[in-house]
């Protein structure tokens, strides 16, 4: 009877020492629940968690929490919760990374049951490897979390809570967080080959990555959302007389993707290529075109006119002198600076026929507007202000007489610009007879008295001559215009009549003598 018992009891003892390892693996996932929140991968590389916890059996001390990384996304998922988290977790094939977040205070069993916020420091944690039987080998502080985020995989992470079962504190990594790229902030730590989309439309090429699995910042369905933009921009422009300067393109696409922006090119209305940019007056407009690399090709276009320069503001710096002969070309200050139009290309010249003093410059091609200035007098050939000088103020006619014959004598006065011609005329004179000649009057005086007929003192004829007497007499015209044309002419005939009387008179007294 003491044998049975014996054996009895040492049954028990093995049986409870083959169930105590199983029921410390079994009863690790089922003592919380989770609820998770938000979970924010930082710039610096630290790791926000917001998740709800809840203890159910109320039986383990919370002493803090881990943070798993795997290579692969864990096969033993429900609802984000791993089935067995205890087999996951230990397999070093999968789980490559843990890092400890320890409580400053732990948390009794059968008191937790609230929202919890943990953050992962980016510098050195208590980093837990395991080897292939799931044993814990070490831990490396020398392995930061930023280190192994920044390594170039996309890793899986998951995290869960470190409690004690038996006196013994366990990590048990089960509440599935998501991967690194899909997680906000995640994809700063994750090598990224974009899938690159072009677009064009107008004067705008667009770029867009279209890479569902690991979004990043380019991420769009089409140009509409696209974030990168290049726009090509022309202005239009007065014209300047120098070539067009106005055209602009972003270059921020090729900078990013890697594709090829060409420069700009230049074209007329007739859709001819210019070598140069435009100068003069027209409507012009530009491309640019993208090449992606791999075939494609996007060009963006832009249009763009050169208007006429206003020229009604400026001076001209030309004088015109002669209608019928202007100048070929026409200087201007307009806006500071000095321009030479060709006339009959830049510029027509308009006499005004209601103010024949007014000339118009009138804009063409390039240039418009109407500029109007006074013509300008040309005295090249004046001398004196325009004045004439006269020698001898006109002409002067000098008339002489000798004995019976009078004589005129008549010289050719030639001055600057006006010529006097005098005429010599000859009449014979009564002797005893003075003719006197003053501005084409005739005084007659006779030696004896022609009344006094018995008076014959006045008759010298001592030598049975007539008497001689000589009289001089002096016509001058001095300044106004030369004895010419019709009044000249009739001063002559006056003269020529009354010395004609002069001689009929003395005749006729001789008569008379030689009759008594």
């Amino acid at each position: 009877m003491r044998g049975k018992k014996v054996v009895a009891w040492l049954l028990m003892l093995v049986m409870v020492i083959g169930i105590m390892p199983l029921a410390a693996k079994t009863v690790k996932a089922a003592n919380y629940s989770y609820n998770k929140g938000s979970v924010t991968i930082n710039s610096d590389g630290s790791v926000t968690i917001d998740f709800t916890l809840a203890e159910v059996d109320q039986t383990q001390v919370l002493y803090g929490f881990g943070l798993c990384l795997f290579e692969e996304k864990p096969d033993l998922l429900d609802n984000d919760k791993l089935v067995d988290s205890g087999k996951t977790f230990y397999d070093s094939d999968v789980c490559k990374h843990v890092y400890h977040q320890e409580l400053a205070n732990p948390i009794p069993e059968g008191t937790y049951n609230d929202t919890f916020q943990i953050t992962y420091p980016a510098g050195s944690l208590d980093i837990v490897g395991f080897d292939t039987n799931g044993g814990q080998i070490s831990r490396d502080a020398g392995v930061n979390l930023k280190e192994a985020l920044d390594s170039g995989k996309d890793w899986y992470i998951v995290v869960g809570v470190r409690t004690s079962f038996g006196g013994v504190q366990h990590t048990n990594c089960d509440l599935y967080l998501g991967q690194v790229s899909d997680i906000t902030g995640g994809d700063n730590f994750v090598p990224h080959e974009h899938h690159w989309n072009y677009g064009v439309k107008e004067n705008k090429i667009y770029a867009w990555c279209d890479s569902e699995k690991l979004k990043c910042e380019y991420y769009a369905t089409n140009q509409d959302d696209a974030k990168l933009l290049d726009t090509l921009t022309a202005d239009d422009m007065v014209y300047t007389g120098e070539p067009y300067v106005g055209g602009t393109v972003t270059n921020n696409i090729a900078d990013v993707t890697g594709a090829t922006m060409s420069t700009i090119t230049y074209y007329n209305s007739n859709n001819e290529v210019l070598d140069t940019p435009p100068t003069n007056v027209g409507d012009y407009y530009v491309t640019v075109t993208l090449t992606d690399g791999q075939g494609g090709a996007y060009t963006a276009k832009d249009t763009f006119t050169i208007t006429p320069v206003d020229i009604s503001s400026g001076t001209i710096n030309t004088d015109i002198t002669d209608k019928n002969n202007p100048p070929a070309t026409i200087k201007i200050t307009l806006d500071g600076k000095e321009r030479t139009l060709t006339v009959g290309t830049d510029c027509d010249i308009v006499f005004d026929d209601a103010d024949p003093s007014k000339v118009k410059v009138v804009g063409k091609g390039n240039y418009k507007g109407t500029i109007t200035t006074e013509i300008k007098k040309d005295n090249s050939s004046l001398t004196n202000g325009g004045a004439t000088n006269n020698t001898n103020g006109g002409s002067a006619t000098n008339i002489s007489q000798s004995g019976s014959t009078n004589t005129t004598t008549s010289n050719t006065a030639t001055t600057t610009s006006t010529t006097a011609t005098n005429t010599t005329a000859t009449n014979t004179v009564a002797e005893n007879t003075t003719v006197a000649q003053d501005d084409g009057d005739v005084d007659e005086e006779d030696a004896d008295d022609e009344e006094d007929e018995d008076d014959e003192d006045a008759i010298d004829t001592s030598n049975g001559n007539s008497g001689s007497t000589t009289s001089t007499t002096s016509y001058t015209t001095t300044g106004g215009s030369p004895v010419t044309g019709y009044d000249g002419i009739v001063r002559v005939m006056m003269i020529i009549m009354m010395i004609g009387l002069a001689g009929t008179v003395a005749s006729a007294r001789k008569l008379k003598e030689n009759t008594k």
